[in-house]
C-alpha cells in the first residue's frame, strides 16, 4: 500500500491528477482503496493498491506528500 495526497478542488479534479501522474512515470496501480477528504483544505488522500512497491517523486504542485513524505 502506499498513500499520496493531492491538492484539487474536487475528487474528480483529484483522481484526474493521480491518474496523470502515475501515467507519467509509468506507474500502474491495481486499485484506488480509499479517498479521504481533509476538509480543512483542499486535499485528497489516495490509499493505493500497487503490484510492487516503488518510490514516487512527484512531479507537480498537486502532489502534496507521498507516504507521508512532503513535496
Amino acid at each position: 500500500m502506499q498513500y499520496i495526497k493531492i491538492c484539487a478542488k474536487d475528487e474528480y479534479q483529484a483522481i484526474a491528477y493521480l491518474q496523470v501522474f502515475l501515467r507519467d512515470i509509468k506507474y500502474k496501480i491495481n486499485k484506488i482503496k480509499h479517498i479521504e477528504h481533509k476538509s480543512s483544505k483542499d486535499e485528497w488522500e489516495f490509499t493505493i493498491e500497487t503490484g510492487e512497491e516503488k518510490n514516487l517523486w512527484g512531479n507537480g504542485c498537486f502532489i502534496k506528500s507521498i507516504d507521508g513524505i512532503r513535496y
